[in-house]
C-alpha cells in the first residue's frame, strides 16, 4: 500500500498509520527537529486525530521551550492548487 495523508479524520474507518510527525521550530523559525510517532497500531480516524493533536501540542511546547518561533504562513501558501 502506498503512503497517504489522512485528510478526513472524522471517519470510523480503520487506518494503518506509519508515522505521525510534528515539527519543532528554532529561534529562526526553521525546523530544528521533529517529533515522530512510529510503530503505530491500526486506529480509527478519530483516534489518529487524537494522537496527532498530542504530537502537535508537544511540538508547540518544545518550540516555546527552546525560544523557537512558528513561521508565518503566506496567504498564497494556504491555497491548494
Amino acid at each position: 500500500m502506498d503512503a497517504y495523508e489522512l485528510l478526513d479524520e472524522g471517519t470510523d474507518e480503520t487506518h494503518h498509520p506509519e508515522t505521525i510527525i510534528a515539527p519543532v521550530f528554532g529561534p529562526d523559525a526553521s525546523v530544528a527537529l521533529a517529533i515522530t510517532l512510529t510503530g503505530l497500531k491500526p486506529a480509527t480516524g478519530a483516534e489518529i486525530h487524537e494522537m496527532a493533536v498530542g504530537v502537535v501540542e508537544a511540538g508547540q511546547r518544545l518550540t516555546r521551550s527552546i525560544g523557537g518561533h512558528v513561521p508565518r504562513v503566506k496567504e498564497d501558501d494556504r491555497t491548494a492548487s
